[in-house]
């Protein structure tokens, strides 16, 4: 992030990952209003169709969410490491 400050492509055949600037990350947060759901994570990306990225720092997990359905249940399939995650994009699980 520092070297790049977020950034956007595709993974794999089927995955897609846009990183969230690092100035930007707090009001992408706010105005998805993630805390008020899910206090314990916190969105770095989307996959710009809908699914939000995040961290859960309570459980240790990369996880996904819906953003039609912010409030919902959270998706953890990603992993607890970043190469973890960007796996499941490329996969196509998240």
């Amino acid at each position: 992030m520092h070297e790049h400050n977020g950034g956007e492509g595709g993974i794999g055949e089927n995955g897609y990952l846009q990183l969230i600037r690092l100035e930007e990350l707090a009001d992408f947060n706010e105005e998805y209003e993630i805390s008020k759901w899910h206090q314990d994570i916190f969105i770095f990306g989307t996959d710009l169709g809908g699914i939000l990225f995040g961290y859960d720092s309570s459980k240790g997990l990369y996880c996904s969410i819906d953003s039609c359905s912010i409030t919902e249940e959270v998706t953890y399939h990603a992993g607890k490491t970043f190469a973890e995650f960007i796996q499941a994009v490329e996969d196509g699980v998240l």
